[in-house]
């Protein structure tokens, strides 16, 4: 909502925070750098299949605040989702019901657009 600068300022404030005040394994990093390396592919094929259209400033496909707030998703998987990890049937049905809601919802506060038709 606030741009590429405003996401690039707050995600850097976030990881240095993140960094500091509640990383206890170094092997976290290893996780984040794997789901922010397989959320932005997930983007940037839904963009090249045109299921979502971005408005410019792309880099890699995708816009940089796309890139950002996957690096602030992956944060949470070690400590706010926590307790997801030993419920798998559960944890599949909110990224089946609640992924495609935060690409719906996402479309309406940004300069993305869903590609038509809509079911894919």
């Amino acid at each position: 909502m606030g741009g590429d600068l405003y996401a690039v300022l707050y995600t850097l404030l976030a990881i240095a925070v993140h960094h500091w005040f509640v990383v206890k394994h170094t092997s976290e990093w290893k996780l984040i750098g794997i789901i922010l390396i397989v959320g932005c592919a997930w983007d940037i094929a839904m963009a090249q299949a045109q299921v979502l259209i971005f408005a410019g400033g792309e880099i890699f496909g995708i816009p940089i605040w796309l890139i950002c707030l996957w690096l602030l998703f992956a944060t949470t998987f070690q400590h706010s989702l926590r307790w997801l990890q030993t419920k798998t049937f559960l944890a599949a049905l909110f990224a089946a019901v609640f992924g495609p809601l935060s690409y719906c919802f996402g479309t309406q506060i940004s300069n993305v657009k869903i590609g038509e038709p809509l079911w894919l």
